[in-house]
């Protein structure tokens, strides 16, 4: 399955993920599988309680492991500058491998903006915030790449 992931940036294969309640467990996923290739965009639809967002939540390990569970399936992400497949679900979500990856070459943004963005602060400077904490960057640096994203979006800089 290595040499088929290396074909996409992220492959899922089979993926279930469980969670405990006080009613009992709930197979919020069950077998999910799909295709991200390289360069491209892919929009996950779905109905409302489908399954879309605990995907996500799931590749960005951002769901809270006391109650939730991966029972099956595997997250392969091929790296951008090494071409090393890794498979997510198997590494630690604090470990310095996962936090390398988190952030600067995966990222999720989330649909609300009320709860993505802080209406105190400039979206540049919040940008700026993320870069400086996923790269090793001065703030001058960052800046800079925040000015540049903006731009690729067509937004103003200010």
């Amino acid at each position: 399955m290595q040499n088929e992931a290396k074909k996409n940036l992220l492959t899922i294969n089979n993926l279930k993920v469980y969670f405990n309640t006080l009613e009992g467990v709930v197979r919020a996923l069950e077998g999910v599988s799909l295709r991200m290739k390289h360069g491209k965009t892919m929009g996950l639809v779905g109905e409302s309680g489908c399954g879309k967002s605990v995907t996500a939540h799931t590749i960005m390990k951002l769901l809270p492991p006391k109650l939730c569970k991966i029972m099956d399936g595997e997250i392969l992400f091929q790296r951008r500058e090494s071409g090393e497949v890794i498979d997510l679900t198997k590494i630690d979500r604090q470990s310095q491998l996962y936090r390398s990856i988190r952030g600067h070459e995966i990222a999720m943004i989330f649909q609300e903006p009320m709860t993505s963005l802080s209406p105190l602060y400039t979206v540049g400077n919040q940008i700026m915030e993320a870069i400086l904490l996923h790269r090793q960057v001065t703030p001058k640096e960052a800046r800079e790449l925040a000015i540049e994203v903006l731009r690729a979006v067509a937004q103003p800089e200010k």
